[in-house]
């Protein structure tokens, strides 16, 4: 049985993004990276950033998540770090939650958008 994701956070929204992630990881197993959102483009509306990595499939899913400060700040952060939106690399929000997939497999990056669109 694989670990739980759990992250170190005192936003509000962590429990919502440990649901997801761990769906997620149910299916493809995901290792954390070492993230330097602070350097993203409009970091001021960023109050918490991870980045995972799928570890088993031949073609790597890579996953950022961000905890904004709120929902009517993403578009703006998208666009600020050029999120594509292609078949091999989709962004979304829930909420305060941005989220952004990246593989060369698009169904592996439909499937983690339709997960963090979704109900945890």
């Amino acid at each position: 049985m694989k670990e739980k994701i759990l992250l170190k956070s005192r936003h509000p929204e962590i429990g919502r993004v440990q649901a997801f992630l761990n769906k997620v990881h149910h299916e493809i197993p995901l290792v954390a990276q070492i993230f330097e959102w602070k350097k993203l483009a409009q970091a001021k509306h960023i109050k918490e950033g991870f980045k995972f990595i799928s570890n088993s499939n031949e073609w790597p899913v890579i996953i950022t998540v961000l905890l904004c400060d709120s929902h009517n700040n993403i578009n703006q952060i998208a666009s600020a770090n050029k999120w594509a939106s292609t078949e091999q690399a989709k962004w979304g929000q829930n909420g305060c939650i941005a989220y952004y997939a990246e593989s060369q497999d698009p169904h592996q990056v439909d499937f983690i958008v339709q997960t963090f669109a979704g109900e945890e």
